[in-house]
């Protein structure tokens, strides 16, 4: 019976222990979202009217479209830097601010497989900064994704308290392969005999990531069935790997 206490300390003690061990992991992050926006441009004369600053570039639409709309514009011949110079512009002249204040943690493009020899015809862009709010720091996400075949820009912010990891970033002064470069790389590595078997009939998506598993560009060529080849390619070196 005096064994008894020395027992219940001991165990008093592992769960002590397990609790302390335990109770970091059950902190999360919470998502609180600030809102989204649609912007109207018009894709055939927006990188002229950039240029030139105007401010009524990006028009904020208010109402929701009519079920009829007109024809989709034509494809745009836009590379990775008229993209990244599209959301500079969006930043300076909608939200008042420059990009310079955040760090740049994913990008995608898209385009039809027909559309390979004209360019990249969708982009989305992640940004964030870490914040100082209430208490602790908060991380402070927004994306953007233009659409100049919709004449569209989407915009929306999120915010994650507190901010619990420290997020890497893509530092594109660094980076030596460019949106265009890993496309042509993968064309060249299978990705153009496996698009016109299909007839054209498929879709390209460009993908970087610096959260993700391979911190690099990842390309996926795919059918409404699903992907049919998929790529990992080193933004550095043009280094790459057939993954499918």
């Amino acid at each position: 019976m005096k064994k008894q206490p020395v027992v219940c300390t001991l165990l008093f003690l592992v769960l002590a222990l397990l609790v302390s061990c335990r109770w970091p992991a059950l902190e999360q992050e919470h998502q609180i979202d600030r809102g989204e926006q649609t912007y109207y441009i018009d894709s055939s004369s927006l990188l002229q009217s950039l240029a030139q600053g105007k401010k009524d570039s990006f028009v904020l639409q208010t109402a929701t479209p009519e079920a009829t709309l007109p024809s989709s514009p034509p494809s745009i011949s836009w590379k990775q830097p008229d993209y990244y110079y599209i959301a500079q512009s969006f930043y300076r002249l909608v939200l008042g601010e420059s990009l310079d204040e955040w760090k740049l943690t994913q990008m995608y493009f898209k385009l039809d497989c027909k559309e390979i020899d004209i360019g990249l015809q969708q982009a989305g862009f992640t940004f964030f900064r870490t914040e100082h709010t209430r208490e602790r720091n908060s991380r402070l996400i927004r994306y953007i994704n233009i659409a100049p075949k919709e004449n569209r820009v989407y915009f929306s912010e999120t915010e994650y308290y507190p901010e619990l990891e420290q997020w890497q970033f893509i530092d594109l002064n660094q980076m030596k392969i460019s949106a265009e470069d890993a496309l042509k790389i993968a064309e060249n590595a299978g990705g153009s005999k496996i698009r016109t078997d299909t007839g054209n009939n498929c879709h390209i998506t460009e993908l970087f990531d610096s959260q993700g598993k391979y911190n690099g560009w990842v390309l996926w060529y795919s059918t409404d069935k699903g992907s049919i080849f998929v790529i990992d390619i080193d933004p550095f070196t043009g280094e790459y790997k057939i993954v499918k």
